[in-house]
Order: structure tokens, then C-alpha cells, then sequence
């Protein structure tokens, strides 16, 4: 993965570059109060960045590892942040409205204080997330919470959730009104490829993340990850088709991840 400083991408920003994909940013940058609107940092390696005070509206971090990120009061109003890991980043009083946050990493955050109205975190994974104090907005009970992972989440209120109490709340539901459980797709099922997809860019995130800390690719730790990596992008493919939009990047990363297996495997 290749290298860049945060100065090097705040100058070539201003001169009007938009894309970051898939560096380093090395050593950790600091972004803060700096106006980077539309910024693309896919699949970007941003661990201990500092954004905080940042204007990031409509910036794209998906699948980019943030962990560690302190993001306080930063502007992330309709960013896109499907997969990305925010595991240990500072998120207060960050405004997230409007935020897809599909399949995103949130373990442990603390979003105290944050605006979270009409953001989207559907297959995010919630678990231990602060949420107190938040601004959910008028229509909280219209929240697209969807698949995502709920256990001990203090929500806005200060309520601690707890999964059980979702999955026993949605069968009284189903049962009130009368609804059966809803059918399996017959055909491709497209939001799953797209959930697989994401958890195997954030396990590469991963995989990119141990080998720049020094950990050699032979580890067990890394390995383990690059087989990770390989089975969702094949799950991926096989619940979609061919005409999945990201069938084809598919195809590539388990081809890549399977010569990185194959070149570690001892003679």
C-alpha cells in the first residue's frame, strides 16, 4: 500500500485532487479544521488521523481503517462510511447526519452528543456503541437500523439495549399484526453480497493495517485474515450474479488474496 503524508493530500486537495484510495497515511495525519469536502479515502489505512473540527460533507471512507481516528466535532453530513472500522476512534459531537454507515465497525464508540438524524446503520455493527445525548431527530423510531448489532448500545435516552430484548421486540411485533417472516430471496441477494463485500475491504483494511505495524505476512494473525478476506468475497459472489456491480472486483481480490495464500503455503 502506498505512502502519503496529510500534507502532501491537503496540498494536492487544494489543488483541486479528490481521490485517496487505497494509501497509507503515514505517519498519522493531521486533517484537523482543515475544509475537505468530497474527499474520497476508499479503502484508505487512516488509523490515529486526527479530523477533529474537520468539514467532511459527502467524503467517502468506506471500507477505510479509522482506528483510533478522533473525529470530535468533525462534519460528516451524508459522508459515505459503509465498512469502514471505527474501532477506538473519538466520535463526539460529530454530525453524522445522513450518513451511510451500512456494515460500519462502531464497536465501543463513543458517539455522545452526536447528530445522527436520517443516518443509515443498517448491518453496522453497534456493540458497546455510546449513543447518549444524540440528536436522533423528529422520526428515531424510523431509524434504519436494519441487521445491525445492538448488544449494550446506550441509546439516546441513556437506555442500555440489549440484542435479546430487539429479536423478542420483533417477533411481539410480527405477531401483533399478523406478519410472517419474511421470505428468502430466491434469486441473488444483492444486500448481502454488498454486506459481505464491505466485511472483506475492512478485512483488508486489517490485513494492511498488521503488515504496516510490522507484523510479517506469515503470521497466523495475518493469514487468518486474508482467509477471512477470501471466504466473504467468495460468499459474496456465489448469494449474487454476474450482474452484481461489484461481482468483477470480487473476482480480483479472492484472485490476489488465493496467490498470497498459495506464495506463503512452505514447499
Amino acid at each position: 500500500m502506498k505512502k502519503k503524508t496529510a500534507e502532501d493530500i491537503i496540498r494536492q486537495y487544494k489543488s483541486g485532487y479528490r481521490e485517496f484510495k487505497g494509501f497509507t497515511v503515514d505517519p498519522p495525519g493531521n486533517f484537523a479544521k482543515n475544509r475537505l469536502v468530497g474527499i474520497i479515502f476508499e479503502g484508505t489505512n487512516l488509523m490515529g488521523a486526527s479530523f477533529e473540527r474537520a468539514i467532511l460533507e459527502r467524503a467517502s471512507f468506506s471500507a477505510a481503517n479509522l482506528r483510533g481516528a478522533n473525529f470530535k466535532g468533525a462534519n460528516l453530513a451524508k459522508a459515505n462510511l459503509k465498512g469502514a472500522d471505527f474501532r477506538g476512534a473519538i466520535m463526539r459531537g460529530v454530525d453524522l447526519s445522513g450518513a451511510d454507515l451500512r456494515w460500519a465497525n462502531l464497536e465501543g464508540v463513543d458517539l455522545t452528543g452526536s447528530i445522527i438524524a436520517s443516518a443509515n446503520f443498517e448491518g453496522a455493527n453497534l456493540k458497546n456503541t455510546s449513543l447518549k445525548n444524540a440528536d436522533p431527530g423528529k422520526w428515531w423510531w424510523k431509524a434504519k437500523l436494519s441487521e445491525a448489532k445492538m448488544d449494550g448500545t446506550i441509546l439516546p435516552d441513556g437506555t442500555v439495549f440489549s440484542q435479546s430484548i430487539l429479536e423478542g421486540a420483533d417477533e411481539f411485533i410480527r405477531d401483533s399484526v399478523g406478519l410472517a417472516e419474511p421470505d428468502k430471496p430466491a434469486g441473488p441477494d444483492y444486500k448481502k453480497a454488498d454486506r459481505l463485500y464491505y466485511e472483506g475491504l475492512g478485512d483488508l483494511a486489517g490485513i494492511q493495517a498488521q503488515i504496516q505495524s510490522g507484523v510479517p505476512r506469515t503470521h497466523p494473525k495475518v493469514q487468518d485474515l486474508i482467509k477471512k478476506a477470501s471466504k466473504k468475497f467468495t460468499e459474496a459472489m456465489t448469494v449474487s450474479d454476474a450482474n452484481w456491480p461489484r461481482f468483477a472486483d470480487c473476482e480480483k481480490h479472492v484472485a490476489n488474496l488465493m496467490a498470497e495464500m498459495k506464495a506463503q503455503t512452505p514447499k
